[in-house]
């Protein structure tokens, strides 16, 4: 055994370390004895390296990058040269130096990456077996500098690398002037890539590689060529076959190349000649993909990404010149079990044929799963010679087939632009020609296999002139022309659709053809660029089951006086659109709905029916008109919708005039009203221009769910009769454009259904309705209103037009809503809520008047809430009041505080705060109460309960109950019985002496803070002294002005006066006071 430590040099004292070593003085050269095998006259350039060798085994230990010189790296058969490395990452570079190629024909085992580089080649023989974790093998060289970067770049490229043996590996990348695999490369979901340039930058991405090539790719003096006729097999992984930019550069593969489930690519200036196989497939799941780019193509062998059950994966063959399929297969099928067709692109920059016995297949699989998609392309030419399927199995979806050559003719015959009506109907799927020009169709076609689709740069030509009638018949038809669609039969062709549509399209012409028939509730669709009159020169055979879709760019559409049948149901549906007017000048009677639309005027001069809507909208870009042309025209469906203008579009004027010589509105078939019915357009909503009441089927406008919206202008009611008992909706132009004034302005009382009013509103009249009323917009009121609902929301602001000027009564079933503000901007003169079973919602923040607020039913808070009135209006609360929300009254001195019903009793109030001192804050001693409880219980419950200085609180009828879960700052009291004060702190605001207005309006003496109960007292918290400084201890008694309780107790200092002038002054420990009167 011989063992050899080499290590660079990388300063001056490390060549004699290594001479030591040696036993050579200044050499880093080992030369072992030729009966040695593996590499002769190694040389460490970086890194370390140890070698032992035994016999015809070489074992190399390197570090994790090491380059190694040798002068040959040649093994013979029985020879054996492993490498241990750190871990599978580590890579060694094994340049070649001498001028011979290297020659292996015995073993190679590594556990990481192996580089071979020699320019003059690299041959594995047919007794090689190379294992490592990567292999590259490169008629190249690599710098130490881009290697130690890890930079897979091969330079000075020239020999060949030939591989007759096994090599199995992650990855095995080979690259040459030529590569040729005659044996076996596998790799597990790993990489093989094949390169032939002058230069090769190699790149990998997880599991694939890119490659930047340059140089012309010559051998010896000789083409430079790809060829593999053994077997690389890389499951689930990469394979790439890549040359430079010179076109003598051939592709050649006549053995197997496999990554199923996996990417095979093929790249190359030159020549792909496939007789072998190539495949991508998957027996169950997603089958790969195949992309083959070259100069020219021929096929005679087998190129699949086929699936047997799951879904087939993607085969494109792209050439800059021809491609020949010649023999054999392109398939991307579903094969025999369950799976979708994938797709196959063949895309020739010449010709592209397809010859007799040569099979392009998308077919779904054998027992269920769709066609897929397959596209035969040639610039100058298409030759579809062989077979070609895109089919499916009963119950699934046929795939389509795209032809694409300049020129097509559908006739007789096979051959160079020319496809029989043979081939048509024998391809399963949906067959699609596509031609740079023209696309003739001269023969009768009946394919029952699946859709056929014409696409023609130019024009498309029905038949030839002279010939008799042609017939096309397919399970769908689609004809799209740049220019027109040419019907040259003497009696029109016919175009029949057994299981789809019929779509027709002349981008820049007209189309013409004789008669067109679809299945039941299918679509004929006809676009053109010129005017079209329809009835005049085609007819759709079972009109009353077929949708009728026409679109005219830049002309106008007339259905003609001869377009309709009296009183049958012609259509089932039409959608019609044109660039210029759209005049409907015979009686129409459709099966389901119409539209008729135009970018300038729509004008009617027949009367229409639809079951299920009609719509006419004029000025699709912002000008034009809906008009009547005659009287006695009736407009007869469930939903009818008069537009004219589009919303964001300013500055146009569009209209509909729904009075104009008196059409009638009615539901289908002629009678009763329509369910719904709307006028839509750019000016303002006036009356004049809507339906009369008695232009509606059942005399009056009634249970109609009406719409009236102005885009650019305002809503304008002046004569509610219009509406009466509708469900109406009005929206002005504010409804869609911020910040736009447009009003919707109600000046006529309105008994209506319900009621929605979209953008800014302006009320100055009665509304009365059975259902909801809904305000969407800021709010004023012009005048004195009354509005009488079920539900009554506002969602903006409320406003009087003149401040303190217009009121407000609500009558709701069930509820009212303020969901902003009311009176913020400009307060009502008075707000009164009545309602017996509803509830306020009072959620704005904020409600001010100068009069009177009258509650006559429940009110909840929803936000924190102050009620204002600034001129001496009550605030009277007729219901509970509840909410966790904050409550401040305030009014004037000569303004009431009046509650009739309990508050927080449900849900505790957070702060209660009345005040009538007016806004200075600021008021007089009264003579009488300012803050008034009605009914037996006055209750309430709140956190803090706040009465302002010199507030007087009286129960006339019954008890009162102050429940504060925290603080209560005290006014006078009284109850006609029981009084009850509870919170944490009690604060009593004393107040100087006055005198009282009695009962039969005399006049008494005060003499400061009093608490009077008809019944008992009971008091719980800390009693603190505030108010007036120098004012009167507060004072406890009954009407009669006598103490008939117990004596105040366990108060602190707090001093109790009775009326016979006894002043008790009592300390105790207890918080609590019971006080018994």
């Amino acid at each position: 055994m011989s063992t050899t430590i080499l290590r660079a040099s990388r300063r001056s004292y490390v060549p004699a370390v290594l001479a030591c070593l040696a036993g050579t003085a200044f050499s880093t050269s080992i030369f072992a004895p030729d009966a040695y095998a593996g590499p002769k006259g190694t040389r460490v350039s970086r890194g370390w390296a140890n070698v032992q060798r035994d016999g015809a085994t070489t074992i190399i230990r390197t570090g994790k990058k090491t380059i190694l010189d040798h002068e040959s790296f040649d093994i013979g058969l029985n020879e054996t040269v492993q490498f241990i490395q750190p871990n599978a990452k580590s890579r060694v570079l094994n340049r070649i130096t001498g001028a011979a190629p290297t020659n292996i024909e015995g073993t190679i085992l590594a556990n990481g990456r192996v580089y071979i580089v020699n320019p003059a080649g690299v041959y594995f023989g047919d007794g090689a077996v190379v294992n490592a974790a990567q292999v590259y093998a490169g008629a190249a060289t690599i710098t130490d500098r881009d290697f130690m970067k890890g930079r897979n770049h091969f330079t000075d490229v020239r020999g060949a690398i030939v591989n007759e043996g096994m090599i199995t590996a992650d990855a095995v990348h080979l690259i040459g002037q030529s590569v040729a695999n005659h044996g076996v490369i596998v790799t597990d979901q790993g990489v093989v890539s094949m390169q032939v340039g002058d230069d090769v930058y190699l790149r990998e991405r997880g599991r694939q590689v890119s490659a930047r090539i340059t140089g012309a790719g010559n051998a010896a003096g000789g083409p430079g060529t790809i060829e593999n006729t053994g077997v690389i097999t890389a499951p689930g992984g990469f394979i790439s076959l890549g040359a430079g930019d010179a076109l003598s550069v051939a592709v050649r593969n006549t053995g197997s190349i496999s990554a199923a489930e996996g990417r095979v690519e093929l790249h190359t200036a030159g020549a792909v000649d496939n007789a072998g196989m190539i495949d991508a497939g998957a027996g169950t799941g997603h089958a790969g993909r195949i992309d083959i780019n070259a100069g020219s193509i021929r096929n005679t062998g087998i190129i699949a990404a086929e699936a047997h059950d799951g879904q087939a994966g993607w085969v494109s063959l792209a050439a800059a010149d021809d491609i020949n399929l010649d023999g054999g297969r392109v398939s991307a099928s579903g094969g025999v079990g369950d799976a979708n067709g994938g797709t196959v692109l063949i895309r020739a920059g010449g010709n592209a044929v397809l010859a007799e016995g040569a099979k392009l297949d998308v077919s779904g699989g054998d027992e269920g799963g769709q066609g897929g998609f397959l596209d035969l392309s040639g610039k100058r030419s298409v030759t579809p010679l062989g077979a070609m399927d895109a089919g499916a199995v009963e119950g699934e979806r046929v795939g389509t087939i795209l032809l694409d050559p300049d020129f097509w003719f559908i006739g007789d015959v096979d051959g160079v632009n020319e496809i029989s009506v043979a081939t048509i109907e024998a391809t399963p799927g949906t067959v699609l020609l596509e031609a740079t020009f023209d696309i003739r169709v001269l023969k009768d076609i009946n394919k029952t296999n699946g859709g056929l689709h014409l696409t023609a740069g130019r024009d498309i030509f029905l038949g030839m002139p002279g010939l008799g009638d042609l017939s096309i018949t397919a399970d769908d038809l689609v004809f799209t022309a740049f220019r027109s669609i040419i019907d040259h039969t003497m009696n029109g062709t016919a175009l029949m659709s057994a299981v789809g549509d019929i779509i027709l399209t002349a981008t820049n012409g007209n189309v013409d053809f004789g008669t067109a028939s679809v299945p039941d509730l299918k679509t004929v669709s006809i676009t053109q660029r010129d005017g079209m009159r329809v009835g005049a020169n085609w007819s759709i055979l079972n009109p009353e089951r077929t949708r009728l879709d026409l679109n005219v760019t830049q002309g106008g559409i007339v259905f003609e006086e001869q377009f309709g049948v009296d009183n049958t149901v012609q259509y089932y549906s039409i959608d019609a659109t044109s660039k210029k007017t759209l005049e409907i000048r015979d009686n129409i009677v459709l099966g389901a709905f119409g539209e008729f639309k135009s970018f300038a005027d729509v004008k009617v001069d027949g009367s229409v029916s639809a079951p299920d809507h009609i719509l006419m909208h004029s000025g699709l870009d912002g000008s034009g008109n809906v008009t009547f042309q005659s009287t006695g025209l009736t407009i007869a469906s469930d939903d009818i919708t008069l537009m004219a203008g589009l919303p964001g579009i300013q500055g146009d004027s569009s209209y509909v005039n729904a009075q104009l010589n008196v059409p009638t509105f009615t539901g289908p078939g002629g009678t009763g009203n329509p369910t719904s019915f709307a006028i839509r357009h750019d000016v303002d909503i006036v009356n004049g221009l809507l339906p009369l009441p008695g232009q509606f089927g059942d005399g009056d406008p009634n249970c109609i769910n009406y719409l009236g919206e102005s885009f650019e202008g305002n809503v304008q009611v002046t004569n509610g009769a219009a509406f009466e008992q509708t469900y109406l909706t009005l929206r002005s132009a504010s409804a869609g454009t911020p910040g736009d004034s447009a009003r919707t302005f109600v000046n006529d009382d309105l008994d209506l259904k319900t009621l929605t009013i979209d953008g800014l509103g302006t009320l100055g009249a009665d509304i009365v309705t059975s259902g909801f009323q809904q305000f969407n917009g800021s709010t004023l009121l012009s005048a004195d209103v009354e509005l009488t609902g079920a539900e009554i929301t506002f969602a903006d602001e409320l406003n009087a037009t003149t401040p303190g000027a217009q009121s407000l009564t609500i009558n709701a079933d069930l509820a009212a809503t303020f969901e902003d503000g009311v009176g913020v901007a400009s307060e009502l003169e008075s707000l009164t809520f009545n309602s017996a079973t509803g509830t306020l919602h009072l959620d704005g923040g904020a409600v001010n008047t100068s009069g009177d607020q009258t509650y006559n039913g429940a009110v909840r808070l929803g936000r924190n809430n102050a009620l204002t009135s600034s001129h001496g209006g009550d605030l009277s609360f007729g219901g509970p009041v509840d909410g966790t929300f904050d409550l401040d009254l305030l009014t004037t001195e000569s303004g009431l505080i009046v509650f009739a019903g309990p508050v927080g009793a449900t849900d505790r109030l957070r702060d209660l705060t009345m005040c009538t001192t007016g806004a200075d804050g600021m008021r007089p001693i009264p003579d009488r109460a300012t803050i008034i409880g009605r009914g037996d219980d006055v209750e309430f419950h709140v956190r803090d309960f706040v009465m302002c200085q010199n507030e007087k609180l009286t129960a006339a009828d019954g008890n009162l109950l102050i429940d504060a879960s925290r603080d209560a700052f005290l006014g006078d009291l009284s109850s006609a019985s029981d009084m009850t004060v509870s919170a944490q702190t009690i604060t009593l605001q004393l107040r100087d002496a006055f005198e009282v207005l009695g009962g039969d309006g005399s006049v008494l003496p005060d003499a400061g803070l009093d608490f009077v109960a008809g019944g008992a007292m009971h008091w719980d918290g800390v009693l603190v002294n505030a108010g007036s400084p120098g004012a009167p201890v507060a004072l406890w008694g009954n009407p009669d002005g006598m103490a008939t309780g117990t004596a105040l107790t366990g108060v602190g200092i707090v001093a109790m006066e009775v009326p016979d002038a006894t002043t008790t002054l009592l300390a105790g420990a207890s918080p609590d006071v019971v006080l018994d009167m």
